[in-house]
């Protein structure tokens, strides 16, 4: 993530900076997450459910001092791109989201729960032709 990203994603709000994250093993587990199999079976079948998976760790785990949630709306959103889809919440829908999904354990929600919440939010490219 640079400095420009997140500039563009929240303005007037300062970027993470190097060596920030608190949590190293919680945050390669979030990076690790999506990719996950159990008997030889992606447990997050879908594109749309390993980047809900990945988002989900990014800000539930806490694994920076500050920034959580814009480094899971701009890994999510990269995560999705490189897996040809886009990405159709506005910048307040993914605040919104964002949000719930860091008090997830006081609201007892699951990251289905959160993703949930809004229907369609990525296509794939092929959708768009």
């Amino acid at each position: 993530m640079d400095d420009y990203s997140v500039g563009v994603v929240w303005p007037g709000v300062e970027p993470v900076g190097p060596g920030e994250y608190i949590n190293r093993p919680m945050l390669e587990s979030a990076a690790w997450r999506p990719f996950q199999t159990a008997l030889g079976t992606d447990v997050y079948g879908t594109i749309l459910k390993k980047a809900a998976a990945l988002f989900h760790s990014l800000v539930a785990d806490h694994p920076f001092q500050d920034g959580n949630k814009r480094t899971a709306v701009l890994a999510t959103h990269s995560f999705l791109l490189a897996n040809e889809h886009l990405l159709f919440l506005t910048p307040d829908e993914m605040r919104q989201l964002a949000e719930s999904a860091a008090s997830y354990r006081q609201k007892n929600q699951s990251h289905d729960d959160i993703s949930s919440r809004y229907r369609n939010p990525a296509r794939g490219f092929a959708h768009l032709l």
